[in-house]
C-alpha cells in the first residue's frame, strides 16, 4: 500500500493527483481509465478542498493499493479532517431529467464517482485515528475502488 498527504492547496492537490496517477498507471490503467482515476481524484479532492477546509490548508491522506490483480481494482482511501459529511447521504440527488438549461450549475459530482467506481463507502473517523497534523475531532474517509483495465 502506498501513502500519499498533502495540505489542500491547488499545487498540493495537483502533486498529489499526478502521483496517485502515475501509481494507477504502473497497476495497469489504461489512458481510458487513468482518465477516470483522474476524474475521480479531481472531483473528490476539490470538493475536500472547498467544502471541507473552506479553502484553508488542511491535511489531506490517500492510501492507494491494487485490490484485486485479477480485475485490476485501484484502492483508495481518501482522508479529510473537515467536519462531519457524508456526501453519499448527505448529497442532494441531481436533476438529471429538467432541460440541460434549466439545471443549477454543480451537485454532479457524487453521481461521476458512483458512475466510475466498483466499490464506495464512507467511514466517519474518531479523533483516535488522528495523528499530530488533524485535529482531535476526528475526519472524513471515502473508500472506493476504481477499475483499472
Amino acid at each position: 500500500m502506498q501513502h500519499f498527504e498533502c495540505m489542500s492547496t491547488i499545487e498540493n492537490i495537483s502533486r498529489l493527483e499526478k502521483d496517485v496517477l502515475t501509481l494507477a498507471e504502473k497497476f495497469g490503467a489504461t489512458d481510458k481509465t487513468s482518465r477516470h482515476v483522474l476524474l475521480v481524484l479531481e472531483e473528490i479532492l476539490t470538493n475536500i478542498r472547498l467544502h471541507a477546509y473552506k479553502k484553508e490548508p488542511g491535511l489531506i491522506e490517500i492510501s492507494a493499493s491494487l485490490c484485486d490483480a485479477d480485475i485490476h481494482l485501484l484502492h483508495l482511501e481518501i482522508t479529510d479532517w473537515g467536519p462531519p459529511f457524508n456526501p453519499l447521504v448527505d448529497s442532494a440527488a441531481p436533476d438529471l431529467e429538467s432541460d440541460i438549461d434549466d439545471r443549477p450549475v454543480g451537485g454532479l459530482g457524487i453521481h461521476i464517482v458512483r458512475n466510475l467506481t466498483h466499490a464506495l463507502s464512507y467511514v466517519r473517523l474518531d479523533a483516535a485515528h488522528a495523528d499530530a497534523l488533524a485535529p482531535l475531532s476526528g475526519g472524513n474517509r471515502l473508500c472506493l475502488s476504481i477499475p483499472l483495465g
